[in-house]
């Protein structure tokens, strides 16, 4: 169910920003890689979860 939520809220970045798609592909290293995240994968639900 995560995936076409994902998708629609790229999907709607794209009608304000006409390059969200590459522009998130190119700069999405940089916090995953502050966040310690291997995969995108790690970040889904994330920022829902309570952390210590």
């Amino acid at each position: 169910m995560h995936k076409p939520i994902i998708a629609l809220e790229i999907g709607t970045a794209n009608f304000v920003d006409s390059i969200a798609c590459p522009r998130i592909i190119r700069e999405l290293p940089v916090p995953m890689e502050q966040l310690g995240a291997e995969s995108i994968q790690n970040l889904i639900g994330r920022s829902h979860k309570q952390h210590a």
